[in-house]
Order: structure tokens, then C-alpha cells, then sequence
């Protein structure tokens, strides 16, 4: 009987949106795209921790039945309203009309894995946008931090406190899509290897890092050592090794305004392709 079962709502997943769907970062309108289909197109700057919401909880009726004294101890799931951020109580009971409930444990509950990434348009800037993106079930934890993805959603509006009426955008994800990851990937031909080697057997390491750092950043006048650290932590570290060091270098510059440090940090995202420009000053 169809009543024996409880309903479980699909994840619906939305792929193949028409052109007019795509939207640019700064293209996003408040007032013509909310609660439409929206795919942008952006890297991956955060992922937040996987998180469990309710879609339903479980409650018990203790409802005390003004005739026999017995209580109505039935259990029903409650479906909750993820946007709200609060869980919602039965209105009443289905099988007594009561009011009164307690809630049960959680494992009686149903849940569903949500996370919240954050992707920023791709195109070098002064200042690159940016916009929130809510994934749930089997889309949470398929994506890392600088991969480039294209984001298929519902473009929606989260408020920014209890009440308030000032509301943020977002975007309930619906699909993600990989980009090729050619544009961050530089292919080399055998000639291209042949004179790698040749220039590798030409002249020690100093005066090979000399010419390789003059032809990236020569017309930079600053302290070459600099310029050295910056070169050297593109290229990485060893993997692993005795003390299993991470292979990511962090590089800290500080120095007076009109020191060449924002016009390092510019010429830098040219050694490796993929690289990004992020200004967090304001």
C-alpha cells in the first residue's frame, strides 16, 4: 500500500542548460536570475568540509489521549526547509491531531552531505569576483581547490542574518563539469625535450637560473635573490622524502609601497600555467 512507504525526494541533477543560461561573474542579476538556471564558469578558490543537514526529522507524538491517558507515541518525518537554518516542528500529529512532540535521535533522521565551495572568474583582474556555490549528495567532494570547473545551478538568495531582509547570492549546484585541464598543462614535443637537455648540459645552475630568471622578470630591478625564491618555488620541492615535507613552498615578501612586490606576485602567475592573481586588500 502506498501508504506503508515513505517518500524519498530525488536529487535532481540539471545538465544540457541552453546558451542563454551562461552567465558571467559580473552578469549575475539579482533581479531577473534568481530562482532561474544559471551555468558559470570559474576556478576553484575554497572547499568547505563535507556537512550533514536534515532533509527530514524524525518525531515522536507524546500527545496524551484525553479518554484512555495513553499516549500516541506515532513517528513521523518531518521534511525541513534547508534555507531556513532552524528545525521546523510538525504542525500536528496525523494519526491524533495532537500538538505535542519530542524529537528523536538522529540516526532516525535522514540526512543529506552538503558542502560549500567558493569559485572566482577566471580572467586576471584588479579585483575578480567571486560567488558561493552550495553542492549536496553525490556532488560533494568532487572537486579540489584550483581545479577549473563549469557550475550548472539555481541561482538563489541566502539572508544575511535571522529575519534580515538584506539577502547574498548564491548558487544551489545542480552539476559540475570539469574543464580541460589543457589550459593548465603546457605539452612538450620531443625538440622541446631535446633542448631542455641541451640548455641543462650548457652552463652550471647559477648561471642557468641567471638567464632563466632575466628572461621571466629582467626588467623588474630588484634584489635577484628574490626573484631566485620566487622562480625556485614555482618549481616545487621533492615529494615525500625523510621528513615527508609537503612539495608547496610559501614565499613572504614584505618591503615599502613601490617596491616591485605586487608587480613580482603579477609576473609570477607567468611561470606556471594555471596560476592565478588574488588581491585579498580589500
Amino acid at each position: 500500500r502506498r501508504k506503508d512507504f515513505h517518500t524519498i525526494t530525488p536529487y535532481w541533477m540539471i545538465l544540457g542548460a541552453p546558451p542563454e543560461c551562461n552567465k558571467g561573474f559580473g552578469e549575475l542579476s539579482l533581479s531577473s536570475d534568481v530562482g532561474r538556471i544559471v551555468v558559470i564558469k570559474g576556478q576553484v578558490i575554497e572547499v568547505g568540509e563535507p556537512m550533514q543537514a536534515y532533509a527530514s526529522v524524525a518525531f515522536r507524538c507524546v500527545t496524551v489521549h484525553p479518554v484512555t491517558g495513553d499516549r500516541c507515541l506515532n513517528t513521523m518525518l518531518e521534511p525541513q526547509n534547508m534555507e531556513s537554518g532552524t528545525i521546523t516542528n510538525p504542525s500536528r500529529c496525523n494519526e491524533c491531531a495532537g500538538k505535542d512532540f519530542i524529537k528523536l535521535d538522529s540516526s532516525r533522521s535522514k540526512t543529506e552531505a552538503v558542502q560549500r565551495i567558493q569559485i572566482q572568474e577566471e580572467n586576471v583582474s584588479e579585483e575578480q569576483e567571486s560567488i558561493m556555490v552550495e553542492i549536496r549528495g553525490n556532488l560533494v567532494n568532487t572537486v579540489k581547490a584550483g581545479s577549473s570547473v563549469e557550475i550548472t545551478g539555481i541561482l538563489r538568495l541566502e539572508s544575511l542574518s535571522k529575519n534580515s531582509i538584506l539577502s547574498t547570492q548564491y548558487i544551489l549546484g545542480k552539476h559540475i563539469s570539469q574543464l580541460s585541464a589543457e589550459r593548465n598543462t603546457m605539452m612538450l614535443t620531443s625538440s622541446d625535450e631535446e633542448e631542455i637537455l641541451n640548455f641543462a648540459d650548457s652552463a652550471d645552475l647559477d648561471e642557468r637560473l641567471d638567464m632563466l630568471v632575466e628572461s621571466w622578470a629582467g626588467h623588474l630591478r630588484v634584489t635577484k635573490e628574490i626573484k631566485y625564491a620566487i622562480f625556485l618555488q614555482a618549481c616545487g620541492a621533492p615529494e615525500g622524502g625523510r621528513f615527508s615535507q609537503r612539495s608547496a613552498l610559501h614565499v613572504l615578501i614584505v618591503g615599502d609601497p613601490g617596491t616591485a612586490k605586487t608587480m613580482l606576485l603579477k609576473a609570477a602567475i607567468h611561470i606556471v600555467n594555471g596560476s592565478k592573481y588574488i588581491d585579498a586588500s580589500n
